[in-house]
């Protein structure tokens, strides 16, 4: 650890992707705890501050403004954008004088963040301040978010749908068109949820490789021969 930046040549996020970091599935939203020494750190902070520059600070408000759309709370989204340009680990109170909000928004935004598990806590020798970088690997990043949405959003509404539909089968006072609707959300969400664990757990290259057919997909199932684009 302590020649994590043996070569002054390569950045932050070139060294730190180095570093076989990725966490086991079973635990995305623990902490990673790596040492990072004082004078690599000092090497870093030589860089001209993110938001110095305009188009920096047009990604950085942009993927605030995003965020709110998903209904994340536009500190998370910036604290998160800061971090992900960042070429070296910042600490809470540096994020805070960055974008100028408040300690406790920046300590709710992180720990929002690593529960997603595409923050993570390092420490940097001879400092006893906590530091943070984000996820570089856009699939780990983006599975990552899925994942915990799906956790937090889908699963507990196929749940009620599961449980809606199996009393309205067995009621027959519900009007069918209610019992037809909520059966069929709860077979398409138990569907969507079932590719989704399917596809989470394939190689990235073929995840890659898959996107990357697009329509062509359709050559290979049943019947879809005739439709599938060309070329």
């Amino acid at each position: 650890m302590d020649d994590l930046f043996a070569d002054p040549a390569i950045g932050w996020h070139d060294a730190f992707a180095q570093m076989d970091l990725r966490l086991p599935a079973e635990n995305l939203a623990q902490p990673c705890i790596v040492a990072v020494t004082t004078a690599d750190a000092l090497w870093l902070g030589h860089v001209m501050p993110l938001l110095d520059h305009p188009d920096a600070k047009a990604f950085l408000l942009h993927w605030g403004e995003m965020g709110t759309q998903w209904g994340v709370n536009r500190s998370v989204s910036q604290v998160h954008a800061l971090l992900y340009l960042s070429d070296r680990p910042l600490p809470a109170d540096e994020i805070v004088d960055q974008l100028g909000l408040a300690r406790s928004n920046v300590s709710t935004a992180l720990k929002e963040l690593q529960s997603y598990a595409i923050v993570r806590r390092v420490h940097v020798e001879g400092d006893r301040r906590d530091h943070f970088v984000a996820e570089l690997d856009l699939w780990e990043m983006l599975t990552r978010i899925a994942a915990e949405r799906k956790r937090r959003e889908i699963d507990p509404t196929i749940a009620l749908l599961n449980d809606l539909a199996q009393r309205l089968a067995k009621d027959g006072s519900a009007p069918p068109h209610v019992r037809e609707r909520i059966t069929r959300m709860h077979e398409f969400l138990s569907t969507l949820g079932n590719w989704y664990e399917q596809m989470r757990v394939l190689p990235k290259p073929t995840l890659v490789a898959l996107m990357k057919l697009g329509g062509k997909v359709a050559r290979f199932l049943p019947g879809g021969k005739k439709g599938a684009n060309s070329g």
